[in-house]
């Protein structure tokens, strides 16, 4: 993990990457949402049922606001935020249903021009990271010394995207609130989950403090009502419960409530 820290003193360049702000971005809006399926809200059952149907789709983001511009994507990684595909079925999910807001090219390329755009952008808030992991736990296929090997690369990687994200957006001009939203576990009995997430949620700290920005604890804010149902955060109704039993990896109401509350715990 010192290795991961270490990075943010050697990586230097920061990409400036171009995009065009849509016009149904609400010019009003001083809250800017970024990340993967936590901040856009996926719920397998709206998928499934009626996919285009965004409004359906409920994050942490629309808890906190209801005037914030959700940039998010399903599926994202750190990586294809800034460039694009490869990713963990963002572009997929891109290809069959409409995003919160309409937006060529990459995450990073709309947050750019949208920030440039909106100098006035008082939050700006992300979750990242998860599927990087899901990318290397799907390309090693159960293979523990694949993972071994990879993991701290993974995190390497994930500590430099996040210098290029953030580097990008203050030199758009943005000057606000930062703050970056830590995993929760969906079962804090898996030991590997908590130590994968755990060093996860380390380096997204330890990039975003870099930046001046503020670190919102959901790894915590599920713990500790995870903790009443004997650490299970399905039987503590913080995810999405299925037809078929059991839950979906995502948070319910409850769960959303959760965390857009560790964020304004720090905003």
């Amino acid at each position: 993990m010192k290795r991961v820290v270490r990075l943010l003193v050697v990586l230097l360049p920061l990409a400036v990457l171009a995009g065009t702000v849509p016009a149904s971005a609400n010019d009003e809006a001083g809250y800017l949402a970024l990340g993967d399926s936590v901040a856009f809200g996926y719920n397998p059952l709206v998928f499934n049922s009626n996919p285009t149907d965004t409004d359906a789709y409920v994050g942490y983001p629309e808890v906190l606001s209801k005037h914030v511009v959700n940039a998010s994507c399903s599926g994202e990684t750190s990586g294809s935020l800034i460039v694009g595909p490869p990713d963990n079925g963002c572009a997929g999910f891109r290809s069959v249903a409409p995003l919160h807001v309409g937006y060529t090219g990459t995450q990073l390329g709309f947050a750019i021009a949208y920030i440039r755009a909106h100098p006035d952008t008082q939050l700006v808030t992300i979750d990242i990271g998860a599927n990087d992991l899901f990318v290397l736990l799907r390309t090693c296929a159960g293979s523990s010394s694949c993972f071994a090997a990879g993991f701290p690369v993974m995190l390497s990687s994930l500590a430099s995207n996040l210098v290029t994200i953030y580097g990008s957006l203050r030199a758009a001009g943005f000057t606000g609130h930062l703050v970056a939203l830590t995993y929760y576990v969906t079962d804090y009995n898996d030991q590997n989950a908590v130590t994968a997430l755990g060093a996860i949620n380390q380096v997204v700290a330890a990039v975003t403090t870099a930046f001046g920005g503020r670190v919102a604890n959901g790894f915590a804010a599920f713990q500790r009502e995870a903790m009443e149902a004997g650490g299970d955060s399905c039987k503590a109704g913080l995810l999405i419960r299925l037809p078929t039993g059991g839950c979906d990896i995502h948070p319910s109401r409850l769960g959303r409530k959760l965390l857009a509350r560790a964020v304004e715990a720090v905003n």
